[in-house]
């Protein structure tokens, strides 16, 4: 079983697939226009379910912010006739350019289909309004459609699911021995999600999230050993509620909700590109194997936003205050004893959780901690383009709310807020401004510490591409655990707008009617580190039959740092090592001698789409992996030498359409991700999935996957080149060469999941 990511913080290995990508040179980018955080995804997207979207992100086709923006429009769709700017550029294809247009033609008359959008915004064709059909509406006011202004209309939605595996007792077991909790006989039973979400005419809304599913219910701290006893099972509690109202001039939320200003750089708890204000929030993500459901952390209290007309400006003013109880990943938590530490330069080791007296492993401590935030942000609209805003925010934390924690210094979190700080914030401005073709965006901000942080950003768009261009500097005080600008995937003590400077060039252009390239270059500097780190993307997607087929080849790069090459190097890793080094040993400490978290990753690959009938859909992808990782490998230069860890992936998806409201897919995907080792995943799996509308406001949806751990023996020459090549001695024993491709390897390991939703619209 993998272990579950931290809920403070994205993992590290999530993070580092959002920025890889393939050497193309910054001059190559500026020569065309791109997209940026324009929401122009690097991939087409043809998906019905949050599934889907995943299987994009296991691909490394979409980045973890991308599906983090993806699955929230998914669960909440855009209306086209009352989303604002900056949330229609979030939709798949939409430039901003297209957005402008889109908010320019509502205004003269409503939309009514999203097929109107061919024809009435320039820019946008069938592909794109195919791609956004599961994360936009078209509803016109409902006097024009016949209905009672006053109707209540909603959607209710019901899933459920599970990952069917058998977890055999451990061997030679003893209580002190880390065990999952369905090896202490627990069952694997199922999770269940019921979303209810409604509005009452235009004015009014309310909605919840109920979730049913196992998981540790309870934590009880005892002092004297500084561990955990917990209980586990099934467990049902309200993951959202909410209700709002907007009214003339006003509106507001209480309950669950995000919000955001700006850039993000100040204050942010949405996945939007330029947020600004609250938000209501139903997102709820399965694992990528359906474990269990996942809840974003969002605040909890209640948020208001007054909108006054000045004379040709308008201002708005947004306050929010929350309180709310969050869970805590167990290896975040550092135990202190009521000791007041730096976790950074004392060592602090994670707690023992027991449950039933056996010590378990990867837990998720319920109502760890106790957050109190409020804040207020101001935004001055001189213009459809062109603005001005203020953000602030204060939080405090109270980290006595598990039974048995008497005072904040029992554990500190390490990672993702300031050290020895329970009350923190920050300050910030923004603004944009508009002329032409370009729009310019910025940020600036303080955090009570006093690190500082500014981003800059223009977005360039000449009809058929969009480009742009964004400068970032993050100061290494800049400790803002609730910053969410543009950023690479390193973190700083958790993390990731901060100790860190960097420049990024994204976006695309269509070179013909039939062929768009897409790109992005980034370089950043970890400022502590004085490492340098590029990144490179690139996509070239061919359409000669509009709708029927689609080619892309892609590729993309990262180096950890620039400073440093050769294959004697290991990608991936951790910065925090890093930064200990450089404080242990300043004098002397060498990064461009270092081995580990310096190397490359490397991928190229192909993907085709394609309708060869008019009900049929088949896609296929291949795609190479070159990964730094110190493996030796025999060469004819001498006996062994450093080279890529090499891997592929490859699937193949059908999907059929037989009637209008059936649609039929199956995929077929094998992975490797070391062809010629045993390291890292060998898998193979596949899946039948039946989406069945029932009228015009029920869908069905369920799929069924089976998997194979496939058997994956040591490479024939590993024995050879653990040696490096020298003669086998006397007594040895180092297994020979020959014997090694001999070794029988166990048996593959079958699994499965299960799921099945149903939403009905009223």
């Amino acid at each position: 079983m993998q272990r579950p990511s931290p809920p403070l913080r994205r993992s590290a290995a999530a993070r580092l697939r959002s920025v890889l990508g393939p050497a193309l040179g910054l001059g190559v980018l500026l020569a065309w226009s791109g997209d940026a955080d324009a929401r122009v995804y690097p991939v087409p997207l043809l998906v019905t379910n949050e599934d889907d979207l995943r299987n994009h992100y296991e691909d490394g086709l979409i980045d973890d912010e991308e599906f983090s923006v993806l699955v929230e429009l998914l669960n909440n769709p855009l209306d086209l006739n009352t989303a604002t700017r900056g949330e229609l550029y979030d939709l798949p294809g939409v430039t901003m350019r297209a957005a402008r247009d889109i908010l320019t033609e509502r205004r003269r008359a409503p939309f009514t289909t999203l097929d109107e959008l061919q024809e009435r915004i320039e820019g946008i064709d069938q592909m794109v309004v195919r791609d956004i059909q599961s994360f936009a509406i078209a509803s016109p006011p409902r006097e024009k459609q016949g209905f009672d202004p006053d109707q209540i209309a909603g959607r209710v939605y019901l899933r459920t699911g599970m990952y069917l595996d058998k977890f055999p007792p451990l061997e030679n077991d003893h209580p002190n021995k880390t065990h999952k909790p369905e090896q202490l006989g627990y069952p694997n039973l199922p999770g269940t999600q019921i979303t209810a979400d409604m509005k009452y005419g235009r004015d009014y809304g309310a909605g919840t999230v109920l979730l049913f599913q196992p998981e540790v219910k309870a934590a009880v701290y005892d002092p004297n050993d500084r561990d955990f006893d917990v209980s586990y099972g099934m467990q049902g509690h309200v993951g959202r509620v909410y209700a709002w109202a907007e009214k003339d001039k006003l509106s507001g939320i209480i309950g669950h909700y995000t919000v955001g200003f700006g850039q993000g750089l100040t204050f942010d708890r949405t996945s939007r590109t330029q947020p600004n204000g609250w938000y209501k929030d139903v997102s709820v993500s399965a694992d990528e194997l359906f474990r269990r459901f996942r809840l974003t952390k969002v605040l909890f209290g209640g948020a208001g936003t007054h909108r006054a007309d000045l004379g040709g400006v308008t201002l708005e003013t947004t306050a929010f205050a929350s309180v709310d109880d969050y869970d805590l990943y167990q290896y975040d938590m550092g135990m202190t004893g009521g000791e007041v530490v730096d976790w950074t330069t004392t060592e602090t080791d994670s707690p023992r959780v027991y449950l039933d007296g056996q010590k378990i492993g990867w837990a998720n401590l319920p109502n760890a901690y106790r957050e109190m935030i409020g804040g207020v942000g101001l935004n001055l609209e001189t213009t459809e383009r062109s603005s001005i805003g203020l953000t602030a925010y204060a939080a405090h934390q109270d980290r006595t709310t598990i039974e048995g924690v008497e005072d904040n210094e029992q554990f500190v979190i390490r990672g993702g807020y300031p050290i020895n700080e329970d009350t923190y914030g920050a300050v910030g401005v923004n603004g944009s401004y508009g002329v032409g073709i370009v729009d310019f965006f910025g940020e600036g901000a303080m955090s009570f510490t006093g690190g500082g942080a500014v981003l800059v950003k223009a977005l360039i768009n000449p009809l058929g591409s969009e480009l742009e261009l964004s400068l970032r500097h993050y100061g290494t005080g800049y400790d803002n655990p609730y910053a969410r600008g543009i950023a690479a995937a390193d973190q700083y003590l958790g993390m990731r707008d901060r100790d860190e400077q960097g420049a990024r060039a994204k976006g695309f252009v269509d070179m013909t009617e039939k062929l768009r390239f897409q790109g992005i270059v980034d370089y950043w500097r970890n400022i502590s580190l004085t490492t340098s780190n590029l990144y490179t993307y690139g996509r070239l997607q061919y359409s000669p039959i509009e709708g029927d087929l689609t080619l892309s080849v892609y590729g993309y790069r990262t180096d950890q740092n620039l400073s440093a090459s050769g294959r004697n190097r290991r990608y991936g890793g951790d910065t925090d090592a890093l930064y200990q080094s450089i404080e242990e040993e300043p004098a002397t400490f060498d990064l461009a001698d270092v081995t580990e978290r310096s190397g490359t990753r490397n991928v190229a690959g192909i993907q085709v789409q394609g309708s060869p009938v008019a009900p049929l859909t088949l896609t296929a992808l291949y795609q190479r992996m070159y990964t730094d990782s110190l493996l030796l490998y025999p060469t004819e230069e001498g006996p062994c030498d450093y080279w890529y860890q090499i891997g592929q992936y490859t699937w193949f998806k059908a999907r059929y359409q037989p009637i209008d409201a059936t649609w039929i897919t199956a995929r077929l995907r094998y992975r490797d991700e070391d062809v010629h080792g045993s390291r890292d995943t060998h898998q193979l799996d596949t899946y039948v999935q039946l989406d069945q509308k029932i009228g015009p406001k029920v869908k069905f949806v369920t799929r069924g996957l089976v998997g194979w751990k496939l058997p994956d023996p040591e490479s024939d020459f590993k024995g050879y080149c653990d040696r490096q090549g020298a003669p086998e001695l006397a007594g040895s024993c180092v297994a020979d060469p020959a014997d090694a491709a001999d070794e029988v390897a166990e048996e593959a390991d079958m699994f499965g999941v299960v799921w099945a939703s149903v939403q009905w619209r009223f």
